[in-house]
């Protein structure tokens, strides 16, 4: 925790200094490359929940990476920070919405990778989360107009989502047993992203996002992963 720690804030004090760096050249408004991505796509996002008190586990998530979802992501200023103009600090949230009804049933494993089958066992979780992060950059200008980039954030998750899963020693749920349930609320829970972007001369978005976060509160432990590829488009202010 403490290496995201120093992270985040060391991405916060360059995105800072590159602020007052433009400022200084010319007279910057909070809006100057504003801009929102609305889309829509696929994603699999998982939710693994460990309670503390007799180690019972589960793993909640989407059947499979088949589950549409809608997003808007919000860029709040990015700054050119080298003088080819290839790497950029961004301040950027990203909001979307958690559905989940399938857990996953443990056949076995091997090593550190289990493997087995996500079934539906009539529980669920629902709610929404959101990220809050410094990105770092790096972009190419492609010939007929448009970028390819790759960046990294690391930030804050909040998210609020509530329903209940079966927990069990071995991984093993099955409808009718005892279910628990969850209402989590979490503020600023430390969080990284990793997103690849091409867009268009014409404003269209394809990203692929890989993010998670970890934390824990007095009876639970959880680890939430997701993967997702979205299509949208750029609306500049």
């Amino acid at each position: 925790m403490n290496f995201f720690k120093a992270t985040v804030s060391g991405l916060l004090l360059l995105f800072v200094c590159s602020l007052s760096v433009n400022a200084a050249e010319e007279e910057l408004h909070w809006w100057d490359n504003f801009n929102i991505t609305p889309g829509a796509g696929f994603r699999h996002l998982g939710v693994d929940v460990i309670r503390k008190s007799d180690r019972y586990h589960g793993n909640i998530s989407n059947a499979g990476f088949a589950q549409l979802v809608f997003s808007l992501n919000i860029v709040f200023n990015e700054f050119q920070i080298d003088d080819e103009g290839k790497v950029f600090i961004e301040l950027n949230t990203y909001t979307s919405f958690i559905d989940l009804d399938h857990q996953f049933y443990e056949f076995g494993s091997n090593g550190d990778s289990n493997f087995g089958e996500r079934v539906n066992v009539g529980t669920s979780l629902n709610g929404y989360y959101t990220y809050l992060m410094p990105s770092l950059k790096y972009a190419l200008k492609l010939p007929r107009g448009g970028e390819m980039s790759a960046s990294l954030g690391v930030g804050f998750w909040n998210s609020e989502f509530s329903g209940d899963m079966i927990l069990t020693p071995d991984g093993r749920p099955v409808s009718g047993m005892q279910t628990t349930d969850l209402s989590i609320s979490t503020i600023d829970e430390l969080a990284y992203m990793v997103n690849l972007k091409w867009q268009t001369a014409d404003g269209w978005v394809y990203m692929m996002s890989v993010g998670g976060t970890s934390f824990s509160d007095e009876q639970y432990e959880y680890e939430i992963e997701e993967v997702s590829m979205i299509v949208g488009r750029v609306i500049y202010f």
